[in-house]
């Protein structure tokens, strides 16, 4: 998948709220002291994206932002799933 046609599925999701998180990783997203708009500035606005493999998934990109912030999102038919996040090279696996 194209990386602009990833990032407005990506978009798409969060402006939906439909971005797909299990519980414990919304509580360790709260953790590392994410907001809803350093999620959006990272997914949104990476300095950097490699295409990188996932089992199940149509698309998956890891996404490069500001600094060490670092993120990997996976599409996979009608869902956008955020299946990491890093901060400070400490992993907050989600």
């Amino acid at each position: 998948m194209d990386k602009i046609i990833f990032l407005n599925r990506v978009e798409e999701a969060l402006n939906q709220q439909e971005l797909q998180m299990a519980d414990r990783a919304v509580h360790v997203f709260r953790q590392a002291g994410f907001t809803m708009e350093h999620l959006r500035q990272l997914l949104l606005h990476p300095r950097k994206m490699k295409l990188d493999q996932q089992d199940g998934c149509d698309a998956c990109y890891v996404m490069y932002g500001e600094k060490t912030k670092k993120a990997k999102v996976c599409i996979s038919g009608d869902q956008v799933t955020l299946l990491w996040l890093e901060y400070n090279k400490v992993p907050f696996i989600m």
